[in-house]
């Protein structure tokens, strides 16, 4: 079960809007910087007008070049699309990967962790993530089922750590009819997580690290935990 690409609201375009993909994105340093300002610029011009109405000739006028010097960095849109996608979806996992490594091993530990830097990367890098998160379904196949693919092992991440709170009595899930309770707790845990980058405001009174410090409790009580606050 997957949940669907969440549909952007005026206010969360607007909102993410104000956030540089260029500050967001992480440039690597095996790709080209051309490279990573075409991706840069196609993120803003996906978040703004949708993947379907921007085209090549906009990305290209936006980084200032021509169609045939774009063309030797992407073939298609979709090649900017997906390898945007890619970058962000491989960064998130590699976060919270290397979290829970640094982590205590015990459930609570790895679920904290994970949860942290999840909310984390969704509140430092928006406008990447809304993309991600709600333009992927434009893809087309096979590159639309390697999406969703990543996105559920990112969601396994959840589902075992959860599970494990489980089985050593940390965690005391809701049991629901059809949906595994490990299962629906992950999705509404992704899904909870995921929105933080509809409405978090990077210059607001609350950082980053500070609203995924929040979140991870927020997670523990979905998942029956008492949070370290009380």
């Amino acid at each position: 079960m997957t949940a669907k690409p969440a549909k952007r609201s005026q206010s969360a375009r607007t909102s993410a809007a104000a956030s540089s993909p260029a500050e967001e994105l992480k440039v690597d340093r095996r790709r080209t910087n051309m490279r990573a300002q075409i991706e840069a610029a196609a993120t803003e011009l996906f978040f703004r007008h949708g993947f379907e109405a921007t085209s090549i000739r906009m990305i290209a006028d936006a980084c200032g070049i021509t169609h045939g010097a774009l063309y030797s960095h992407f073939a298609t849109k979709e090649d900017v699309l997906f390898g945007t996608i890619e970058r962000a979806i491989a960064e998130t996992e590699q976060m919270m990967v290397e979290a829970m490594a640094q982590a205590a091993p015990d459930p609570r530990s790895q679920f904290v962790a994970a949860v942290k830097a999840f909310v984390h990367f969704h509140a430092a890098h928006r406008l990447v993530s809304l993309l991600a998160s709600s333009e992927y379904s434009s893809l087309p196949e096979p590159r639309l089922s390697q999406v969703k693919a990543w996105r559920i092992r990112i969601r396994a991440i959840f589902e075992r750590v959860i599970l494990a709170g489980q089985r050593s009595g940390d965690f005391k899930l809701v049991q629901s009819r059809g949906v595994p309770a490990v299962r629906l707790a992950s999705i509404a845990l992704g899904d909870m997580c995921i929105r933080v980058a509809e409405w978090f405001n990077p210059d607001g009174a609350i950082s980053a690290e500070k609203m995924a410090e929040l979140y991870a409790e927020l997670g523990l009580r979905l998942v029956g935990a008492k949070p370290e606050s009380e």
